[in-house]
Parts: structure tokens; C-alpha cells; sequence
């Protein structure tokens, strides 16, 4: 079936000629939709209608750059019916900090048109019909006229950027209710100069180490530390450990959370946190020094941390104070008297 990549109704033919184009490995212009490896077209609208995404149509206006028709459109007859879902899925390019692109609408257009850039953190392609979810893309980064408003969609190529700090997929989603080619709304909109930023992932581990223990401890006495580590994000933390000292004066005994000794250092393999995430870990240790004794703790992950000053954590309890005999004054006199009479003895 033949493709109609028109505009509906009346618009007014924008002639500004595109800008010069910047390829590169981190951006992509669509000079031929044709080739795009690793992106995905989807089209979810109920019915499919005559038309998927499109290579740019210079009849309703320019790219934003390079060749007059390198953008890709999607318009009205997505759908033979109402209801528009058509998905444009990024590949997977790893972790990104952002994706700049350039989009628009006809010019005097009078049928609102809607774009939401949403991102999938698996990486998983699995989409939604909009209407009831998003799929594997359960966060939303951009949204463009979300409510339809009349003049609500730029008219002229607009730059939007959206923040991804993760890994995954992005996708751009032409999604318009009460659409289609006798709809309200829908009506013809280009995407163009998509570029994205790469990114070093950051997590930012927080440690936080307590006891169960209060005032002076004896020999003996069960103390019990809780370690906790969050994930404060905006990436998840891949094998995240803690690693804690055991101090003279307390005999580990066991814990909760599958950590191993080797000397007086417990190893607590965590493993991943996903970002807003937690675990903890409970160390039973019995009294057996004086004093005051602290147990220390250092979290750590693949990731950048960017707050480090947090990943490490102390806890301190009291053991006994240790008593050393002491000789009064009369005592002294003794212990004098008896030496003298020792040194004699062994003169003699």
C-alpha cells in the first residue's frame, strides 16, 4: 500500500533551506531511513494505518540539516482509525548522560500533535500501546504538548534535550488520541540531527554503620552492628562490596548477609544496587578487650561514585576499662622498707 506522508488540511509550505549537516559516530541525520542499523519502527496504533515513520517530504517543509529531505515524519495515517502509538526505538548505545534532537510541525498547522521520548533501563525493545503503558520503557524523559494544545507543538525545527544518565534504549513515540485522517488531531512531524552524549556511570554509595550497644561493656557482652548501603543513584552500582575491620577486643562471632573473614577483615559481596536501592548486614561480635573499640566500614562499586565522602562509616562501643593496682602511701612505706631490708640481707 502506497504511503501518504502528507500534512491534513491546510498548512503553509516552509521553504528555509537546512542547515549543514555534522555526521559523526554519535548522531544520526537520516539522509536514508533505509539504513539505520540497530533502530527499531514499531507502529502499536489500533488500527495500523497507510503510513510508518517516512524519509523527510520536502512539500511540507525542510530538514533542520544536511539534504532537504534527511528527517524522518511521522503523520496522520499512522492510524486508519483514532488512536496513534508509533514507536521510533533507538539502538543501544550504552550508558548516555543525554539525547539532543531537533523536531517540529507544519506551519499553521491546526491539528495538535503530540512527541514523547521515553527510555527503556533494561535495554529491552518491548513496547506498550500507549494508551494502557510504555513497556519496557517505564521513564519518561521529554514530553511535547502533552495535552494536545492548539499551537502547542514548535512550527519551526526546536531543539529539546532529554537527560538519560543510565543505560538502555530511548524512543521516540508519536502518540496522539483522537487522531488519524478525520481526528481533531495528528497532523505531520519531523525528527532531525539526533545526537547523544555518552557518559561514565555514576552511583553514590552511602554507608551508614550502628551498634546495639550503650555505656561500658564487659568481657563477654554480645554487641551487634548494622551496616547499611543505599544507592543515591542516578546509576545503578554494579559489584558493590563493603569491606569492614573487626577490631582488637571484639571476636566476630557470625552475620546475616553471607560476608567471609580472613583475619580481622569481613568481605560483604553486595552485588548489584539498582539505583535507590538498599541493603544491610548485621555483625554479631562478643566483647573481649578494653577500652574504646571501633569497627570500620568502606563501601565501593564499579561505578564513579560522586559524593566519595560517604562511602565510609564508623561505629564505636565501650568495653571495660582495664584496672591497674595502685599502692597508698603507707603501702609505698612498706614496699621501701621491705626492699631495704632485702638489699641488706644480700650484702650481708
Amino acid at each position: 500500500m502506497a504511503q501518504d506522508n502528507s500534512a491534513k488540511g491546510a498548512f503553509v509550505r516552509d521553504n528555509t533551506p537546512p542547515v549543514a549537516e555534522v555526521q559523526g559516530v554519535t548522531s544520526e541525520g537520516f539522509d536514508d531511513i533505509t539504513n539505520l542499523p540497530g533502530w527499531v519502527f514499531d507502529n502499536r496504533s489500533n488500527p495500523v494505518g497507510t503510513t510508518d515513520w517516512f524519509q523527510g517530504n520536502t512539500a511540507v517543509f525542510n530538514a533542520q540539516a544536511g539534504p532537504a529531505d534527511s528527517y524522518i515524519g511521522a503523520n496522520f495515517n499512522s492510524t486508519a482509525g483514532s488512536d496513534i502509538c508509533t514507536w521510533l526505538i533507538m539502538p543501544d548505545l550504552g550508558f548516555l548522560q543525554s539525547v539532543n534532537f531537533w523536531t517540529r510541525t507544519t506551519t499553521g498547522s491546526t491539528f495538535p500533535d503530540r512527541l514523547f521520548v521515553v527510555h527503556s533501563p533494561t535495554g529491552g525493545t518491548t513496547t506498550g500501546d500507549c494508551f494502557t503503558g510504555f513497556g519496557d520503557f517505564t521513564n519518561s524523559l521529554v514530553e511535547i504538548n502533552p495535552n494536545l494544545d492548539a499551537g502547542g507543538y514548535p512550527e519551526d525545527w526546536a531543539q529539546f534535550t532529554a537527560n538519560v544518565n543510565g543505560s538502555g534504549r530511548v524512543a521516540f513515540v508519536y502518540f496522539v488520541a483522537n487522531g488519524g485522517p478525520v481526528g481533531a488531531n495528528s497532523n505531520f512531524i519531523g525528527i532531525d540531527s539526533v545526537d547523544w552524549v555518552a557518559g561514565v556511570p555514576e552511583a553514590d554509595l552511602e554507608l551508614t554503620v550502628v551498634s546495639d550497644a550503650a555505656g561500658v561493656l564487659a568481657i563477654g557482652d554480645t554487641v551487634t552492628f548494622s551496616e547499611r548501603v543505599v544507592n543515591n543513584g542516578p546509576a545503578d552500582a554494579n559489584n558493590t562490596a563493603v569491606v569492614s575491620t573487626i577490631p582488637d577486643g571484639l571476636l566476630y562471632v557470625s552475620n546475616n548477609c553471607g560476608a567471609t573473614l580472613a583475619g580481622s577483615t569481613l568481605n560483604w559481596a553486595v552485588g548489584t544496587l539498582t539505583n535507590g536501592s538498599s541493603q544491610t548486614c548485621d555483625i554479631v561480635t562478643t566483647v573481649d578487650g578494653f577500652g574504646q573499640l571501633i569497627l570500620a566500614a568502606t563501601a565501593s562499586a564499579d561505578e564513579t561514585d560522586v559524593v566519595a565522602g560517604n562511602n565510609g562509616a564508623t561505629a564505636a562501643v565501650n568495653g571495660p576499662v582495664r584496672i591497674i593496682p595502685t599502692l597508698s602511701l603507707y603501702g609505698m612505706l612498706l614496699l621501701l622498707v621491705a626492699l631495704f631490708f632485702f638489699a641488706r640481707r644480700k650484702i650481708a
